[in-house]
């Protein structure tokens, strides 16, 4: 099993939006914090990389953090606007 933990906000993957400039298609991501987060999830995992990679089908497991948003709408499950996809997706991308 690897272990590898990275300090920070967990950050949503976000949607992609296009336009087209000078006849070519250009994308970007709708929320800027994402390239950051995900340069730090590649570095903490470039740390511990085994020399060879792996093969076959791999199990991932994650766990996020939040801080407890100060109003909720249901104080039994203080999770905010967090979007589970989306953050997972920023992860494992």
């Amino acid at each position: 099993m690897i272990n590898f933990h990275v300090d920070g906000v967990p950050q949503a993957k976000g949607s992609f939006r296009s336009f087209e400039r000078n006849g070519k298609q250009r994308f970007f991501n709708t929320n800027p914090k994402t390239a950051p987060w995900e340069k730090k999830i590649r570095e903490a995992a470039q740390s511990i990389a085994l020399e060879t990679p792996f093969m076959g089908a791999v199990k991932v497991e994650i766990t996020f953090y939040f801080k407890k948003p100060k109003t909720t709408k249901y104080p039994a499950f203080p999770i905010g606007n967090a979007d589970l996809d989306k953050i997972s997706r920023c992860a494992l991308d």
